[in-house]
């Protein structure tokens, strides 16, 4: 695997993990009250909600994951998220 990890505050509360691979994708992970898998309102928790980026902040988690029917994946356990991270670890798309 070929990424270094920050950790930060989220603005909206909650995390904010900021993977940047190699390739020249960055994926977002972040755990608020208003991302999908941690909507405390709703029952949820603990989950995390991922968008996969250019470093020039361009939309690409739909290259990657083609069945993502939104920009954003939501409900991911940690099992989830790291499954997440070595596919856009392996992506070979043109940025």
């Amino acid at each position: 695997m070929s990424w270094t990890m920050t950790k930060k505050p989220h603005s909206l509360g909650g995390i904010q993990k900021l993977y940047k691979f190699s390739n020249g994708l960055v994926v977002s992970a972040i755990k608020t009250d208003f991302s999908y898998g941690n909507r405390k309102h709703m029952g949820e928790q603990g989950q995390w909600e991922i968008a996969v980026l250019t470093k020039f902040d361009e939309w690409k988690t739909k290259d990657v994951f083609p069945d993502a029917n939104d920009d954003v994946i939501g409900w991911l356990t940690d099992d989830d998220l790291t499954n997440c991270l070595d596919a856009v670890d392996k992506a070979s798309i043109l940025i």
